[in-house]
């Protein structure tokens, strides 16, 4: 590693980042930039891309920086194996943010990535995208939504992508995954559940408490 100066607009952003990374708790940073200078410096490849400090850079960028400090990485690393590594050690890659980058075709760790290849099984291709394209942008994941398909499944007996389907239009418009998932381990009946679903009402099935 080599530490270096240089000129702000030789710095490329990563296309691995995703981009609610870059915005999360911007203005604070800025402030903090703004007022103590940059403390720790951007971490780059050998090809001047951001492995670490994409929102360091944005901050940069607004307070009008000319000359950034850097630490670059001149080893024949991937880019995207260097840019994981260093979100262990700083903002840990959520689930939303693992969704995104499948959908830009990147690298998602395994428990990630058998969720959400379930989710296209079980619906179709093209309605899972449509679904991860609504989870991406409300900033939810599709680790509760991959749980209720596989416990819905089980419970009712329906596997069909037309009742998949049926199921997420339900939890996105209707009634919260989490309130389906509580229903179905409280063992509310099968034909209220169905019923419920079927014609988009909310479960109202009453938890039993104590013996």
């Amino acid at each position: 590693m080599v530490y270096n100066q240089c000129k702000i607009e030789d710095i490329k952003p990563s296309s691995f980042n995703p981009p609610i990374r870059t915005t999360k708790g911007i203005k604070s940073l800025k402030n903090n930039i703004a007022t103590n200078g940059l403390l720790q410096p951007i971490l780059v490849d050998k090809n001047m891309t951001v492995i670490d400090g994409h929102r360091r850079l944005v901050c940069l960028h607004e307070l009008g920086a000319t000359d950034v400090p850097i630490v670059q990485i001149n080893e024949n690393i991937k880019h995207d194996d260097l840019f994981i590594a260093t979100c262990s050690d700083t903002m840990v890659l959520n689930g939303n943010q693992h969704l995104w980058r499948y959908m830009e075709g990147m690298q998602v760790p395994k428990n990630h990535l058998k969720r959400i290849v379930n989710i296209e099984k079980w619906l179709g291709v093209t309605r899972a995208h449509g679904l991860f394209r609504r989870l991406i942008e409300d900033g939810k994941s599709a680790g509760t939504y991959e749980y209720v398909l596989s416990l819905y499944r089980d419970y009712t007996g329906r596997t069909s992508k037309r009742e998949m389907a049926k199921l997420i239009y339900y939890m996105l418009n209707v009634d919260a995954p989490t309130h389906v998932k509580a229903a179905m381990l409280n063992f509310v009946p099968i034909e209220i559940l169905k019923e419920c679903i079927d014609n988009g009402s909310r479960i109202a099935f009453e938890f039993a408490v104590g013996g």
